[in-house]
């Protein structure tokens, strides 16, 4: 029994503390109870989901930004998928500069006025470096983490295409 709750178990009045809506009301079975708390762990879950991409979508669009793909609608999602190898940039950072690795990472592939381009996204958990964006507020219970968004190099375009953001922001070259 909670500490400082009316009743006791041997009265029968232990569970009196538990906010029932109503006396009347037929109290839930542990099992109703469970289906609640999952649904309730679902629906976070579900919420934080899109949260992160709301997020990487932002990122990729700071990035297209400094692209002309706005004479075409703008930039629009192909696919995303998981991804399960490290990126060359994670390894790195991992073994010469002691970063943890990014528990996660995601490959967003985008169309910019009919050309397919690659977005690396790496998940790291804990705190945000510099000013990177962070999950972390009162809907995620303590969550703590922070993506790296980047164009994946696969040629020439994206390697200018860093060396542009990092020329404006002083970030996104490596």
């Amino acid at each position: 029994m909670p500490p400082n709750q009316p009743g006791t178990a041997s009265t029968g009045t232990w569970a009196s503390w538990l906010p029932w809506s109503s006396p009347k009301e037929p109290k839930p079975t542990q099992e109703e109870i469970a289906v609640r708390q999952r649904e309730a762990e679902i629906a976070m879950v579900l919420r934080l989901q899109q949260m992160v991409k709301n997020e990487c979508w932002r990122k990729i669009l700071a990035w297209e930004g400094m692209t002309d793909s706005s004479k075409c609608g703008g930039p629009k999602v192909i696919k995303y998928e998981k991804v399960t190898k490290y990126t060359p940039k994670a390894r790195v950072n991992h073994l010469l500069l002691g970063h943890k690795l990014p528990f996660d990472r995601q490959d967003w592939t985008i169309d910019r006025c009919g050309k397919t381009v690659r977005y690396i996204v790496d998940f790291y958990p804990g705190e945000k470096p510099k000013d990177d964006w962070q999950l972390q507020n009162a809907d995620t219970h303590g969550l703590s983490m922070y993506m790296d968004v980047r164009p994946a190099v696969e040629g020439p375009g994206s390697i200018w295409h860093r060396i542009k953001m990092w020329w404006n922001t002083g970030s996104g070259l490596w």
